[in-house]
């Protein structure tokens, strides 16, 4: 035989309802933000570009490298809502850019 007060379904509600709001207000809240990871290959005397246009987008520069021949090649993390915007001001902003996107391992696609 089952004991106990019977709170029907607007009491179980109310009930669970303070629970869950009070187990929510003691955690912390994080944004989680989708992105991308491009290789960018640049003609090395436009590296620089690539830092100017990410830190207008919000951009995490992954590692950067030599692509030979006087090419330099930077891995990013791209915030997914930001990607054309970041291609366009490279393109934008000199020539003979290359940008691929990549899995999370670091091979192309």
């Amino acid at each position: 035989m089952l004991t106990g007060t019977k709170l029907g379904a607007g009491g179980l509600i109310r009930g669970y309802g303070a629970s869950a709001r009070a187990s929510l207000g003691c955690v912390e809240r994080v944004e989680v933000v989708a992105v991308v990871r491009l290789q960018v290959e640049i003609e090395e005397e436009y590296g620089h570009v690539v830092h100017s246009v990410a830190g207008g987008v919000g951009v995490k520069i992954e590692e950067r490298g030599g692509g030979g021949e006087g090419i330099v090649r930077v891995e990013v993390c791209v915030p997914v809502k930001d990607r054309e915007k970041f291609v366009k001001g490279l393109k934008a902003r000199c020539g003979g850019v290359t940008v691929e996107e990549v899995d999370g391992e670091g091979g192309g696609d």
